[in-house]
């Protein structure tokens, strides 16, 4: 009985440090996005359309490869912020050919 409520106690501390950040990009400087990113190696940015508002897209960014998963390598992005247009970030992509 002891066994099962340590592996349930240490299950929960598994769980809880996969939580990811999250950050809407709308009111935030390019500077403060890679901030986010520098500081947690990974987040859910929320941006909206430069092109149409109404439209808004999220997705998993990180800071570098070391943050990306078997099998994906980190790719040149972009995401819209307060300053700029077109904030480069990186975000992961399959590495898989003819997909």
């Amino acid at each position: 009985m002891r066994t099962i409520a340590v592996a349930i106690l240490l299950s929960l501390g598994v769980v809880s440090a996969h939580a990811q950040t999250r950050a809407d990009t709308t009111n935030m400087s390019c500077a403060q996005i890679r901030n986010v990113l520098d500081q947690n190696g990974s987040a859910i940015l929320r941006q909206r359309s430069s092109r149409n508002a109404s439209i808004v897209s999220s997705g998993v960014y990180v800071k570098d490869g070391r943050y990306c998963g078997i099998g994906q390598t980190a790719q040149p992005a972009s995401v819209v912020a307060a300053d700029t247009g077109n904030c480069r970030v990186q975000r992961c992509m399959s590495n898989a050919r003819g997909r």
